[in-house]
């Protein structure tokens, strides 16, 4: 296999338009399936201190580092010991003939205190750029810890995304509603949902913006209008549920691992800190998620354990309990009042859109 795998590089070539071939010498190619397996693989032996890495607070667990793909981040609880860290982890890019690109390196330190005065942090006599934000794998992690950022940020790219979709529906004089929906849903929810299972469980609100705006933009209605009603008079879900559907798709996955996998324990340790100052935020938002439902976080685990958690109706039941709260919400409201009747007590209507007979006339559209 090694034999193979060196045939393939020796004689890898980059072609660009008007520019003669440039040989390959060093990395990997980029977007090649094999190239995230080897990086790996060559670092594999990478081992940092492990008493200076990063407490994660459950059985006295560290790690030093990160690695997904071609990324790798190194992380410790504080200054002294991450430069300890990168200091081990340069003698090794060394040895075996690896170099480190300063360029793309970035220190950001995570604190209630982003613009306190920091000390710098060296590689090689080189100082590292400290930045506030960092993206890793598509997700941007502010200094100061805040969610919201993010969060908005996404929200704000998503409808900045809607011109993605925007051209099919216009050759077809916007008359095909149903079909606006399934490329929203398909184009426009998984790009702002990406990694949503880890930072979205208490976010739902402000992910509903997405679908609002969109709904809005695409019949012009005026800004003031309600989401409550728009969900009702088109039978569409909240983008909660969808939420909702992954993190229990995350939850049931980590719950089946092995006991000694590493995210299995932190979560094990998280349920012992239920109801207590050390509390995990995302923990304490899935709490809250899991009793909408009728559910602990107790009840939920043994279920997922013995291969009894039944997602499709947990799912569903969710569904129903917010289309609920926006009945509610109407007939609290002297906005619509006049719509009381028109909408069904209970909802349990299928995922999939139904075929809406509506005839669309307005001619100024986005």
């Amino acid at each position: 296999m090694i034999e193979v795998i060196a045939e393939l590089y020796k004689n890898m070539r980059i072609y660009f338009d008007g520019v003669s071939p440039t040989n390959l010498s060093r990395g990997v190619l980029q977007g090649d399936c094999l190239s995230p397996t080897l990086f790996n693989l060559f670092l594999s032996d990478l081992e940092l201190s492990e008493s200076q890495g990063l407490s994660l607070g459950c059985k006295q667990r560290y790690i030093t580092h990160l690695m997904f793909a071609d990324d790798l981040v190194v992380v410790a609880n504080n200054l002294f010991y991450l430069q300890n860290n990168m200091n081990i982890m340069y003698k090794y890019l060394m040895i075996n003939g690896l170099s480190l690109n300063l360029n793309k390196t970035k220190k950001s330190v995570f604190s209630n205190h982003p613009r306190r005065k920091r000390n710098k942090l060296y590689v090689n006599g080189d100082s590292i750029e400290s930045v506030n934000k960092i993206k890793y794998l598509g997700i941007d992690f502010f200094a100061d810890m805040n969610l919201t950022k993010m969060i908005n940020n996404r929200v704000n790219a998503g409808i900045l995304y809607f011109h993605l979709i925007w051209r099919p529906l216009r050759k077809m004089n916007y008359s095909n509603i149903p079909m606006a929906f399934k490329l929203f849903d398909a184009q426009i929810v998984p790009k702002v949902l990406y990694g949503a299972h880890m930072w979205s469980a208490g976010a739902g609100e402000t992910i509903e913006r997405i679908q609002t705006t969109f709904i809005k933009k695409l019949f012009s209605l005026p800004p003031q209008t309600a989401g409550y009603i728009l969900r009702l008079e088109l039978m569409r879900y909240q983008v909660k549920v969808k939420i909702f559907a992954r993190i229990l798709r995350f939850w049931n996955k980590i719950v089946k691992l092995p006991d000694d996998r590493l995210i299995k324990i932190c979560l094990v340790e998280a349920m012992t800190q239920v109801d207590s100052p050390r509390e995990v935020s995302w923990f304490k938002d899935l709490s809250l998620l899991f009793r909408e439902v009728g559910l602990s976080v107790t009840l939920a685990y043994s279920l997922a354990q013995l291969n009894k958690l039944n997602l499709p109706h947990l799912i569903k039941l969710y569904g129903s309990i917010l289309y609920n709260k926006d009945l509610y919400r109407l007939k609290n409201t002297h906005t619509y009042g006049g719509l009381n009747a028109l909408y069904p007590p209970t909802h349990y209507s299928s995922f999939l859109l139904n075929q809406l007979n509506i005839i669309v006339t307005s001619k100024d559209w986005p």
